[in-house]
């Protein structure tokens, strides 16, 4: 896999198995594929966070903002998260519509959550389905929109609104390895 915009190499890999076993073969290739490209710690995220990284401060779209939060989110430390909030609100603020910057909320807020760095849980999960709601108003063919939405509910405590939110999800997105977390 080769990045058009730059030509560097960005993942590659070699199968070597016996023919008569293609269905096998063919199965394992699919889901390594899959495994090694997908989910936010795949080679297509990390080759997109990395070229967002080199850029200078001043150039950064809110895309490329939103992946930098995508970054520090995933180290889920209180420095992390506390700068995921802050590039997510950027983006946010170059860009209103991008829906994923305010899934990128919810999840830090949960993580806030988690790791008792909330002031107030029950105003953090308010946030959470607020952010949610957000993202599902600009995109609601999103799966992940519908997630965050679950996600919120379960936080505030209302299991019975999350429910029917993971269900869309999971019947918008069925391989997509995020969702079927849930």
């Amino acid at each position: 896999l080769i990045d058009a915009e730059s030509g560097s190499h960005v993942w590659s890999e070699r199968f070597d198995r016996p023919a008569a076993d293609f269905f096998a073969v063919e199965s394992e290739i699919t889901a390594k594929i899959a495994g090694t490209l997908s989910l936010y710690q795949g080679v297509v995220a990390s080759s997109q966070v990395k070229r967002a990284q080199r850029k200078r401060p001043g150039d950064l779209s809110a895309y490329d903002l939103y992946l930098l939060g995508l970054a520090a989110k995933h180290t889920v430390s209180p420095q992390g998260l506390a700068e995921a909030e802050v590039l997510f609100k950027k983006a946010l603020a170059i860009d209103p519509g991008l829906a994923r910057a305010h899934i990128g909320l919810n999840y830090v807020y949960g993580f806030m959550i988690d790791m008792g760095l909330a002031h107030s849980p029950a105003a953090t999960a308010a946030l959470m389905v607020s952010e949610a709601q957000q993202a599902m108003a600009l995109d609601p063919n999103d799966a992940e929109s519908h997630l965050a939405q679950g996600i919120g509910y379960v936080y505030s405590g209302e299991l019975a609104k999350a429910k029917p939110f993971f269900e869309r999800a999971v019947d918008m997105a069925p391989g997509n390895a995020d969702v079927l977390a849930i």
